[in-house]
């Protein structure tokens, strides 16, 4: 629980909002994270491919959670908060956080022009002296949702978290949140949320809504107006996690 509330507590310093359009075929990494707390490291390795048979040119921003701009380290690349590549027809390319100083998150825009079939994936890892290191693999985000159901599990001192990015650069989410039970049932009212362009949110279930301790079920998520990608992440209470992804209907 410790590791699970120091990776969702991070500082955020702010900073200036910068542009990035968003088209059907953008996705987003919703969480990024790199470098250490006080009791283990983290980095992720994100995998982009190109499945199209035409050159793809595509563009990954990085974002802090605020929605300034990111000057993020990846490994053999310059720091900086935007990378622009050409993906050959059929390739893939890694990328990796770079070992850093201090704990940092945040979350990557993938920019794709039309109509190349782009898609890929991250893979945080948490590294602890004398155990071996954790993995989660998550899939990309639509970057134009407007309606996304996501699992939840909080029984057993389990705990679900949730990150949800708004990748808009001018249209602020109005996000209606409801959770049911497993039978289905309303668990509370409709929660109302406001999600500025370009940031990102990112908490435990049961904090934030501590009606849902002890509780499994799903979450619905529905913006009028605006958009977003969202993805939550499930701690075992001994320290493992791994990743749960949204269902959009």
């Amino acid at each position: 629980m410790l590791t699970y509330l120091l990776l969702l507590s991070a500082l955020m310093a702010p900073s200036t909002q910068r542009t990035a359009s968003v088209s059907s075929f953008d996705q987003v990494f919703p969480q990024i994270v790199s470098g250490p707390t006080a009791t283990d490291e983290w980095a992720t390795t994100v995998t982009i491919a190109n499945l199209g048979d035409s050159t793809a040119p595509v563009s990954l921003y990085f974002y802090a959670p605020e929605g300034g701009p990111w000057q993020i380290q990846l490994e053999g690349l310059p720091t900086t908060d935007l990378y622009n590549f050409t993906l050959q027809p059929k390739q893939t390319i890694t990328l990796t956080t770079a070992k850093v100083t201090n704990f940092q998150h945040g979350w990557a825009f993938l920019s794709v022009p039309c109509c190349h079939t782009v898609t890929g994936y991250a893979v945080f890892r948490q590294r602890v002296v004398g155990r071996p290191d954790f993995e989660a693999v998550t899939p990309l985000s639509s970057s134009n949702s407007q309606h996304s159901f996501l699992a939840f599990d909080n029984t057993s001192a389990f705990s679900t978290g949730v990150a949800i990015v708004n990748p808009s650069n001018s249209t602020n989410a109005v996000i209606t949140i409801q959770a049911r039970d497993e039978n289905g049932a309303l668990i509370f009212p409709l929660q109302q949320v406001t999600l500025l362009r370009q940031t990102k949110n990112v908490y435990a279930l049961p904090v934030k809504y501590p009606i849902l301790d002890g509780k499994r079920g799903t979450i619905e998520f529905t913006s009028t107006p605006g958009q977003f990608g969202v993805l939550g992440l499930r701690f075992n209470p001994g320290g493992a996690f791994t990743s749960i992804q949204s269902w959009e209907p």
